[in-house]
């Protein structure tokens, strides 16, 4: 199995941004920035956001769509998922998750199976078995 940051690394490669939180344009962007996004006009792929007046558009590694967040006053007002090509509001949501790329942390960061992330009530099926390596019974 692949292996993926550990769990006390992605918490800290991860933020949501919730309607009606406030927060200032400049710390929304140095967390961005601390996650290592990209500034651009017009974002087009995951890790990279855009500003343009009261309107921030992040990309994020975990989701299929990038989100456009409104403020007013400090404070995020709406939330929308929108289309790259056409940018088309898709639908209005109430809150984002903003996932860093794992890809470009440094080779001392912890990995961990991502069955290490399950706890004991998961039942796991497995089609074959040879492709388990070590980790199957």
């Amino acid at each position: 199995f692949e292996k993926t940051i550990d769990k006390k690394a992605f918490k800290k490669q991860t933020f949501i941004i919730k309607m009606g939180q406030k927060t200032t344009y400049q710390s929304l962007e140095n967390k961005l920035l601390f996650l290592n996004f990209e500034q651009k006009d017009f974002v087009e792929e995951p890790g990279q956001y855009s500003i343009r007046g009261q309107v921030f558009d992040v990309f994020s590694f975990s989701n299929k769509y990038p989100c456009r967040i409104s403020f007013k006053n400090n404070t995020i007002k709406k939330i929308n998922t929108f289309n790259v090509e056409t940018q088309l509001s898709i639908n209005t949501q109430d809150s984002f998750s903003v996932l860093a790329n794992s890809n470009i942390l440094n080779s001392k960061t912890k990995r961990v199976s991502l069955l290490g992330y399950l706890n004991n009530n998961w039942l796991v099926w497995i089609n074959d078995m040879a492709s388990c390596g070590p980790f199957c019974c």
